[in-house]
């Protein structure tokens, strides 16, 4: 027992007068298995040795599993490193390491500021031969707690045409766990980043196998392109190792592997829902502009099935290209324009395609010639939308996410996004993708303790709820798929000049409806 009116040594082996002072925990002897230990490490008073005091209690206790510790085992030692450099520890870190039988150490109180002194205190929870204690004792105060590391590999375009893309996605990643330090701790979190650069699954597949095979990843992250996630879907099975997905919002992707849980969206939540509610209020007649690629043919199956479900009549149906160029949208417009309808429903990749259907739209007078141009968000990208200008007054779409959503979490995220990347930067719906994916992934570490086995990662994510920028969303614990709020939003002008997206419906908890209707593939398990 250490009494505060005891003369102790400071750190550099020299005695000063009665510790009246300094804050000093008492250490306290719990038993184990009939051994106990304690441990007191302590710095001296910044004013006479640099830089804090800090005062650490260990408690020693039998885990129940290895030998028992050796009948010479101390009960008690006390240790003076040469020298302390103390920080404050917010949180509750925890670590192990090996001697031949598991160790387990763990932080059980974070430490608090109490006039010139840094407080700490800690438990250490063991199995370990006794030439060890030390050697962990020093580790300790040395590193402040080293955290278990989880590795989870970020697979996303880093180069190429889809940069900009995967550079919003891994954003949104890093800036959940800059957020939720709190939340993360005592786990460390390590993200190794592979360039998913071209929509062929070539490039895919190979980062997924180095990944799982070279870099031995717990968990696997990202998939901004739909194909990549087709292509790679079977080595992610092979690998059994929890799989979110960040983006790629084909429909049937969750079908391919077991170890796929998507955080991001489908095609069929936005496309479904609002075919309903444009036959309901928009206009009864429909062309379908659409991205010849698996995305694009998800929209033009989700649109239409509930647009003519609910009364309204597509009359024509307008495939425009892939993703990877942006092509001249000015034949295919004119031909939408030529059918004369109410409604021109157009799904392009977000980016530089969605900026030239606007200026084309613009172009032909569609909108004077009594054409509303709709679809989902991905036309109204919140990091393209100010480029647009005023031809974008007026557009209807449909999403899960924008900037201008008004919510607390939002609000927060809104904010911490233009502090952390610049105050013009905004984030969009594939931020929020890697924002909610990397939340999930925390989770799913939480709840496993940092032992990531990938069939109970899945286990513990079925039926997760969290609060997100985009709103309330869940894992559907069937499909492993997201269900969230779709938002009808209107482009407007503000006040400030600026362009933003008004709220002018919604629909609450959407599931995918291609599961949820068992279309195929989505029918398909």
């Amino acid at each position: 027992m250490i009494d505060r009116d005891t003369a102790i040594p400071d750190a550099r082996g020299l005695t000063t007068g009665p510790a009246t002072d300094r804050e000093v925990y008492i250490p306290r002897s719990l038993r184990a298995a009939g051994r106990g230990l304690s441990l007191a490490l302590w710095g001296q008073h910044r004013e006479t040795c640099a830089p804090a005091s800090l005062s650490i209690k260990f408690r020693a206790e039998a885990l129940g599993v290895g030998p028992l510790p050796s009948p010479d085992f101390p009960k008690s030692r006390s240790v003076l490193p040469k020298s302390v450099t103390p920080v404050p520890w917010y949180g509750y870190p925890s670590f192990g390491f090996k001697w031949g039988r598991q160790v387990m150490l763990t932080m059980w109180r974070g430490s608090e500021l109490a006039g010139p002194w840094v407080k700490a205190a800690m438990d250490v929870e063991y199995w370990m031969p006794k030439r060890a204690i030390l050697g962990a004792a020093f580790a300790l105060v040395a590193s402040t707690a080293q955290a278990q590391e989880v590795k989870v590999g970020l697979l996303l375009p880093y180069t190429g045409i889809g940069a900009e893309f995967g550079q919003a996605i891994d954003r949104g990643a890093e800036l959940y766990l800059k957020l939720n330090a709190d939340t993360v701790r005592p786990y460390k979190v390590t993200l190794i980043k592979r360039d998913d650069k071209d929509a062929s699954g070539v490039t895919s597949r190979t980062v997924v196998q180095e990944l799982l095979t070279r870099d031995d990843v717990d968990v696997l992250a990202g998939w901004h392109y739909s194909p990549n996630a087709i292509a790679s879907a079977s080595i992610v099975s092979a690998g059994r190792k929890l799989a979110v997905i960040m983006n790629a919002g084909t429909a049937h992707i969750t079908n391919l592997s077991p170890y796929f849980v998507r955080t991001s969206f489908g095609m069929w939540h936005a496309g479904y829902a609002l075919g309903e509610i444009a036959a309901k209020q928009l206009g009864k007649t429909a062309v379908i502009g659409y991205s010849d690629y698996p995305p694009g043919k998800d929209m033009l199956a989700s649109f239409k099935r509930s647009f003519e479900a609910n009364g309204g009549k597509v009359v024509d149906e307008i495939p425009m290209g892939g993703p990877a160029a942006v092509p001249d949208f000015t034949p295919f417009f004119q031909r939408a324009k030529d059918k004369k309808p109410d409604l021109f429903f157009v799904f392009v990749p977000g980016g530089d395609h969605a900026s030239a259907v606007v200026r084309t739209y613009s172009a032909l007078g569609m909108r004077a010639a009594g054409i509303k141009l709709i679809g989902p968000g991905d036309l109204t990208q919140d990091t393209k939308l100010q480029a647009m200008g005023d031809a974008a007054v007026g557009l209807i779409t449909m999403h899960h996410y924008n900037a201008d959503l008004d919510n607390p979490q939002n609000k927060q995220f809104v904010a911490a996004w233009a502090k952390q990347y610049g105050a013009n930067s905004v984030p969009d719906f594939m931020a929020v993708g890697g924002y909610d994916g990397m939340a999930a992934i925390v989770q799913a570490v939480q709840a496993l303790k940092g032992k990531m086995d990938g069939q109970k990662a899945l286990e513990a994510l079925k039926g997760w709820t969290f609060d997100s920028p985009r709103g309330p969303i869940l894992i559907d614990p069937e499909t492993r798929d997201i269900v969230m709020n779709e938002y009808l939003s209107e482009v407007v002008k503000g006040p400030d000049g600026k362009l933003h997206l008004k709220q002018i419906g919604k629909i609450d908890n959407v599931k995918d409806a291609c599961k949820a209707l068992k279309i195929p593939p989505c029918a398909r398990n």
